[in-house]
């Protein structure tokens, strides 16, 4: 008899896939916070009563909230994750020197997208407005994206995009972003890749715009769950990536809200 990974109950009672979850959590967290560059982590485990979301990172970046709630925050199998509405929930950090990140940067999260083939944003430092537009990840119907802009405009923005993954509903993603300057930007979900070499900038603007988790030009909501989120001044190498992926492969594709 064959038992598929997910159906093994250990002598408790409680399914192996669960027991892995609860085991891989503590190896990413601490991962995560050896990456090179890195600027902040939010993992949505750790909030206070008025709903700030603490960067465990120890930079102190606390994410202030807007229309959250206690229900706002839950976990799968322990993994922790914000859910926000669509309407007029998000998390910022006012705009500052350590997120001003111009040159190599990595981004990445785990993501679930509650309305089927949405367009949005999961986490960024962009607004069309004014031309303050530095970085983006995010997704665009089905496909996931990766966004910079070189000088605040439209005009000079390089983009990745990663079609045909984001089809199915309430399932939670590993998804990264990457630029290199000159050289590359790159978008990977759950262990793909698209990268794009053309036109790409030789820096990212330093725009003014808070970063920003849920909303994307101060007022473009985007209903989806998201935890474990990161950001590095530093262009990781794919292996790291690739890493980071297989040790979140037992939240990839669950579903439990």
């Amino acid at each position: 008899m064959v038992l598929r990974r997910d159906s093994v109950i250990d002598q408790m009672g409680v399914p192996i896939q669960e027991i892995n979850s609860r085991s891989n959590l503590g190896v990413l967290v601490g991962r995560i916070l050896t990456l090179p560059g890195l600027r902040g982590f939010w993992p949505m485990s750790s909030w206070d009563g008025s709903f700030n979301a603490y960067d465990i990172s120890g930079q102190g970046r606390t994410l202030t909230p807007t229309n959250l709630t206690g229900s706002s925050f839950g976990h799968w199998s322990g993994l922790p994750y914000v859910i926000m509405n669509g309407v007029n929930q998000k998390l910022t950090r006012a705009d500052e020197a350590g997120l001003d990140i111009t040159g190599p940067l990595t981004m990445g999260c785990a993501v679930l997208n509650v309305t089927p083939t949405a367009s949005g944003t999961f986490f960024n430092k962009y607004d069309g407005t004014g031309n303050q537009r530095s970085y983006w990840l995010g997704c665009s119907g089905n496909s996931f994206q990766m966004v910079v802009s070189g000088d605040g405009t439209g005009a000079t923005q390089a983009v990745a995009t990663l079609s045909g993954v984001w089809s199915n509903l309430q399932k939670f993603s590993f998804v990264v972003g990457k630029y290199i300057p000159s050289v590359s930007i790159g978008v990977y979900a759950n262990g793909l890749w698209n990268k794009n070499t053309t036109s790409i900038p030789a820096s990212i603007y330093n725009s003014s715009t808070p970063l920003q988790i849920g909303v994307h030009d101060g007022s473009v909501y985007y209903n989806c769950a998201i935890g474990m989120v990161w950001l590095c001044s530093y262009a990781l190498e794919d292996f790291i990536i690739d890493e980071l992926y297989d040790i979140s492969r037992a939240f990839v594709g669950s579903v439990d809200l």
